[in-house]
């Protein structure tokens, strides 16, 4: 017959049961209830797997989607919890409602979030110190922080338009690449007068690795150069890059009988000045320009039409010609009336000049 004692002493040799469920795997450890005697080689070991949180690959300053551990009690005794923190802090955060301890069938859940505050990976430590283990629980965590500030290249990194006639357009392409591992969201801004954006095959997502273009145009108003910029977002921070815009506006030409003509323009002859109007002259970038002949204007005039030798705008109609009758005097042309006539060196006129 058992006496009471010997009935108290097997009743404790029961151990407590406690289960960790961290994404949706379950391990069970086996813990004495505190103050209760326990045998056994393997009662007061804790085992468990690791099974880390990977909050995959985000952009620098970005918050990945919060994950969570699930702790349960499925022993027959209270588990005491010490502690529930992060080894580091470093853009790992913890929060829980399991408070300091956990009845028989309870549970409660650990959320974690992470920040990418570095470009490349970054570790931590969950640990959860309760009685059921003499070593806390631990869960890796790790993250990837990815730099979005230079992940946008673009080609060319100053877009020219070169010398573009004006009252006409001119393009260029521009070409952006996403050199990062995410993709990132694309704004694209819209450039000042004379500058315009002609199309795009840009998505408003640009996925990693992947490129698209930008046709922008340039119709200058007049002979000067043009400046501009285009701003370029990219990412969930939308870090901007500027694209600058450069060109020229040019003096209209057109080629007729192996020549090219450049447009009527304001011509001085100084009845004292032996270089000929055009010569030395720099237009749209290039020289060797001289002054044309009268029957090279003529010819001009029968097959491209006034609008290319136009006068408009002008008081006196007749063009400057290569041909001369005197030391001061000049034959000129009437391009409308298609008549020439004699006239002074020493006075301002319209002129073209061709190469």
């Amino acid at each position: 017959m058992l006496s009471l004692t010997k009935i108290i002493r097997v009743l404790m040799l029961v151990p407590a049961v406690v289960s960790f469920n961290a994404i949706a795997a379950s391990y069970t450890y086996f813990k004495a209830i505190p103050g209760l005697q326990v045998t056994g080689s393997s009662s007061s070991t804790l085992n468990y797997a690791q099974l880390p949180l990977a909050f995959g690959s985000i952009a620098l300053g970005t918050h990945a989607l919060a994950q969570s551990v699930h702790l349960t009690n499925s022993g027959t005794g209270t588990v005491s919890l010490a502690s529930i923190s992060l080894t580091q802090a470093n853009g790992f955060t913890q929060q829980h409602n399991c408070g300091s301890s956990l009845a028989v069938g309870a549970s409660c859940t650990v959320t974690v979030n992470f920040e990418a505050r570095i470009a490349g990976l970054t570790r931590n430590v969950l640990q959860v110190a309760s009685n059921a283990s003499a070593t806390p629980m631990e869960v890796a965590l790790s993250g990837m922080g990815v730099d979005m500030a230079n992940a946008l290249t673009l080609a060319p990194g100053i877009l020219s338009f070169g010398w573009v006639p004006v009252g006409m357009t001119g393009t260029a392409t521009v070409t952006l690449h996403n050199t990062a591992s995410l993709s990132g969201a694309l704004l694209i801004g819209t450039p000042t007068v004379p500058f315009t954006r002609v199309s795009t095959t840009c998505p408003d997502v640009l996925a990693p690795g992947n490129s698209c273009n930008i046709v922008l145009g340039l119709t200058p108003m007049a002979v000067q150069a043009a400046l501009s910029s285009i701003s370029i977002a990219f990412g969930p921070n939308a870090h901007s890059s500027n694209l600058v815009l450069q060109g020229d506006g040019a003096i209209p030409t057109f080629t007729q009988g192996g020549l090219t003509w450049a447009a009527p323009q304001d011509m001085y002859w100084n009845s004292y000045d032996t270089q000929i109007p055009c010569q030395g002259l720099s237009i749209n970038g290039a020289g060797g320009w001289r002054l044309p002949t009268l029957v090279e204007m003529q010819s001009a005039r029968n097959v491209k039409g006034l609008p290319f030798l136009t006068t408009q705008g002008w008081t006196d109609k007749y063009l400057w010609s290569s041909n001369t009758a005197d030391a001061t005097t000049v034959y000129a042309y009437d391009v409308a009336n298609n008549v020439t006539r004699t006239r002074q060196r020493g006075v301002e006129a319209p002129g073209v000049c061709v190469k």
